[in-house]
């Protein structure tokens, strides 16, 4: 109820969003993002984490407004799975790359059983600390 009334109303003022689909909270991230338009409307977001994202579809909506996201400095991929080969790894990491203050990642998707990692095309001038789960670097 909260969410559905009042977020989109703060959205701007939010600088800290934890998501999770696990047991105590199934469908919590699809719910929420039924309740936005975008999550550019969190233009103060500073730290961002999803745990156990499924969606592909959800997966890609919420990279393709990274440009978006400029305040962002943490940004957390915890076990989300995506069994659908439409969602492009690659894609992916170049929209996470290009976070302009970003300095902090977390990376644990799994793509279709995908496990080679290509460099991105784009050069990250602010990531210090990456974590990846699961690839090995081609």
């Amino acid at each position: 109820m909260i969410c559905q009334h009042h977020l989109p109303f703060i959205a701007d003022r939010v600088i800290y969003l934890s998501l999770c689909d696990g047991n105590e909270t199934p469908g919590q991230i699809n719910l929420f993002f039924s309740y936005i338009a975008s999550i550019a409307q969190f233009t103060n977001l500073q730290s961002l984490k999803l745990f156990n994202l499924c969606s592909h579809l959800i997966l890609m909506k919420i990279v393709d407004q990274f440009h978006r996201l400029s305040n962002l400095t943490r940004l957390y991929f915890y076990s989300c799975n995506c069994q659908n080969d439409k969602a492009d790894f690659q894609l992916i990491v170049n929209n996470i790359w290009s976070l302009p203050k970003l300095t902090y990642c977390y990376l644990d998707v799994g793509i279709n059983k995908q496990e080679n990692f290509c460099l991105s095309t784009k050069l990250s001038t602010s990531l210090k600390d990456l974590y990846m789960h699961r690839y090995n670097l081609t």
